[in-house]
């Protein structure tokens, strides 16, 4: 056999290989000394399912908090006329201004998250923020454009629904995600995701239908009870629930191709997303549906409704940052998956207590059969639709197992080295035996397993 002719082989590729495909009988003619490589099949993978679950289920208080916040805010009405260098706001104008809250809570999470990621991680942050800036303006848009639609259009949905209502619209978000992913990751598409589709759909439309009813027998019991916005329902529909699934797509691409910290990414899409919300305060002006100026003379006038601001911050700081980890452990589905059967029977039990606990009319709701019973019967289509697994998380779990096995056979490798082998004249009788070769290949594949 002429030796010159056998291919050459590092340890890493023999690793990667069967047993009995490799190529042990000459080893290389150098030295070499391998390690892991980035691109290694033993390299870590940031998925693990169970710190996606710890961080979804983190939020749960900070998510119930901020949602009874919310709608306090959006009932509080300016308790006599507010003028401010020849404007004047009328007593009772209700703060229903989403665009403002969407703003000040994306300034005050990049604020936190830059502080948090300084306290736990340390280094440079500027640099960190230089770094994500070079993923593009494409992303940086994408990113940016649809944390602040979907925010916007949370808030607006929040103002302009029933908790429960909400609760379980928000779940639109399944399949939307879903169906992102499938656009933006190309992930596969397949009979759970139709199915859940199907049964999102038919839950909301019935708690809906349900919802009107409701509405309609509590004003004619009180007719200061909070009613279903229209409008606020068709931005809701538009923005929070297509920009929602379309944003959490591109929060894991980046996380996938550039491997971002989870709170670079939340200082960084926050920031920029402040200013995209600036940009829109005179579209929505336009629109009839927030005044800058009125927002502004009200928050200042109200020494209350900063205190409610404040504290909704804090809240969506925690549960911002926690959904971003979501992601990071696991994917953008299992985020709202995950999340979803919790907030929807707690917005119910929410509203519930709110109107037979305190009798508040602009939080809770009546119980009002058989009406609820349909609203309870919606709930559990949309848990039933988010228990769906996606097949590919089971791929990934076996392979991260395979990358865990190869791994650790690299590591082993990677401390070995091959030593040279001696130039040997085929016509000398030093040329070792067939039996010493299987020796030597014997000891060197125990040597790696």
């Amino acid at each position: 056999m002429d030796q010159e002719n056998i291919p050459q082989r590092s340890i890493s590729a023999m690793a990667v290989e069967p047993l009995l495909k490799r190529d042990t009988f000459y080893p290389a003619e150098e030295d070499v000394v391998v390690g892991l490589s980035e691109e290694s099949p033993g390299a870590p993978s940031r998925y693990n399912f169970g710190m996606a679950v710890v961080f979804s289920v983190l939020p749960f208080v900070f998510n119930a908090s901020s949602k009874v916040i919310t709608r306090e805010i959006a009932g509080t009405g300016t308790p006599e006329e507010y003028t401010w260098m020849g404007w004047t706001v009328p007593a009772g104008t209700k703060f229903s201004f989403p665009i403002f809250l969407a703003t000040v809570q994306f300034m005050s999470n990049a604020v936190m998250s830059a502080a948090t990621y300084k306290l736990t991680v340390g280094g440079s942050f500027l640099h960190e923020m230089k770094e994500a800036g070079k993923v593009g303006w494409l992303m940086t848009l994408q990113l940016t454009g649809t944390k602040a639609a979907s925010s916007i259009g949370a808030k607006t949905g929040l103002m302009g629904m029933p908790l429960s209502l909400y609760a379980v619209a928000r779940s639109l978000g399944i399949p939307c995600t879903q169906l992102c992913r499938v656009v933006i990751l190309k992930k596969e598409a397949n009979r759970t995701l139709l199915l859940s589709t199907g049964l999102v759909f038919f839950g909301v439309a019935t708690s809906f239908w349900a919802q009107i009813k409701i509405a309609e027998i509590a004003e004619e019991n009180d007719s200061h009870a909070a009613q279903i916005s229209w409008s606020f329902v068709a931005v809701f529909l538009i923005m929070g629930v297509w920009m929602t699934g379309l944003h959490g797509a591109f929060v894991e691409k980046v996380f996938d191709d550039k491997n971002w910290h989870p709170l670079v990414s939340v200082a960084y899409e926050n920031f920029v997303a402040a200013f995209v919300c600036i940009l829109l305060f005179p579209i929505f002006g336009i629109l009839g549906l927030e005044d800058g100026v009125v927002v502004l003379i009200c928050f200042l006038k109200s020494s209350s409704l900063q205190l409610l601001v404040l504290a909704l911050l804090f809240c969506k700081f925690w549960s911002n940052m926690c959904a971003t980890y979501t992601i990071y452990y696991g994917d953008s589905f299992q985020r709202i998956a995950l999340q979803r059967p919790a907030k929807i029977g707690s917005q119910m039990a929410i509203e519930l207590v709110a109107f037979y606990g305190f009798h508040n009319d602009q939080i809770g709701r009546p119980w009002v059969n058989p009406w609820s019973f349909l609203i309870v019967f919606s709930m559990g289509l949309v848990i039933v639709a988010a228990t769906f697994k996606d097949k590919s998380h089971k791929k990934d779990k076996k392979a991260k197992k395979l990358n865990k096995k190869l791994g650790t056979c690299d590591s082993i490798a990677s401390g070995a080295t091959i030593t040279s082998q001696p130039t040997v004249d085929r016509t000398t009788t030093s040329q070792p035996t067939m039996d010493s070769r299987i020796t030597t290949s014997a000891s060197l594949a125990s040597s790696v397993w």
